[in-house]
């Protein structure tokens, strides 16, 4: 991990620090229709479904696990018709988050976002969840006392 310093001037002089680390980056997509059928069609509220995902990384971090920050968007993921997609795709959720080594080791972080992918798939009823990892460079950025030093 390499930390550079930065100095800018906006009324006063501030630290912020810039940490430069490989790690992963990550994307989950989730249907919140339990099964193939046109009731893929309805979606869960995002809100409903985002205290659904704070709550398990709040539970898993509880259980000795790194905490999973993620962003939350609506997606719809296009399979053949054949295979019980709707007609115009099944409405689906796609969540995205990269291991911030300052936060967490990434072998836990890896951990925690399994068991956060499993119980998310256990809670939405769902056959499958795609979980993709992806080697990152992170460059985080913080002002001098926030975060984790």
């Amino acid at each position: 991990m390499k930390i550079e310093r930065y100095y800018f001037k906006g009324g006063q002089v501030t630290i912020v620090d810039k940490v430069n680390c490989d790690t992963f980056r990550w994307t989950m997509t989730v249907g919140t229709a339990a099964g193939y059928s046109t009731e893929a069609r309805a979606r869960m509220p995002e809100e409903k479904l985002a205290a659904l995902f704070q709550r398990i990384a709040a539970e898993v971090m509880a259980a000795g696990g790194a905490y999973i920050s993620a962003v939350l968007v609506p997606s719809r993921v296009l399979y053949h018709t054949d295979w019980g997609c709707p007609e115009g795709g099944e409405l689906t959720y796609t969540f995205s988050g990269s291991c911030n080594p300052a936060f967490a080791a990434p072998e836990a972080y890896r951990r925690a976002l399994d068991e956060v992918a499993r119980r998310l798939q256990r809670e939405l009823s769902q056959a499958t969840v795609l979980l993709e990892l992806m080697p990152a460079e992170l460059v985080y950025y913080r002002e001098e006392g926030e975060g984790p030093a």
